[in-house]
């Protein structure tokens, strides 16, 4: 059976992305800043790109972070390796997920554009 510190740390990055969406969505940066927010040179060019990014990137977040803590939940449960191996690998899954989302929401804002500039 698994210790809790395990199973704290395998779910603490998927906790952060949760509690990271809400607050993007629910409370998302308001202007553009250099400190707070999903900062891309693409989000940044104005303040439309800004708040689609945000409220797009906590979307993703929020959803991805529940998919990972499944994955996470299951693999712990089913997968009879020790516990210090699969927790590096859940990290490291949690962190190309976290990361996952920048490509995307780029993509995202991206088709946005391309759909005003048609207009």
């Amino acid at each position: 059976m698994s210790t809790p510190y395990y199973w704290i740390i395998d779910l603490s990055i998927p906790l952060a992305m949760f509690a990271l969406g809400t607050l993007f969505i629910v409370r998302p940066p308001k202007k553009i800043n250099s400190w707070m927010g999903f900062r891309t040179v693409t989000s940044m060019k104005s303040q439309a790109n800004w708040n689609f990014a945000n409220n797009s990137a906590g979307k993703h977040w929020r959803r991805w972070s529940l998919m990972l803590s499944g994955i996470i939940i299951v693999s712990k449960l089913i997968i009879p390796i020790d516990e210090e191996t699969l927790s590096l690998i859940h990290m490291g899954l949690s962190i190309m997920v976290m990361m996952a989302v920048v490509p995307v929401v780029e993509k995202e804002l991206k088709l946005q554009n391309l759909k005003k500039t048609k207009r």
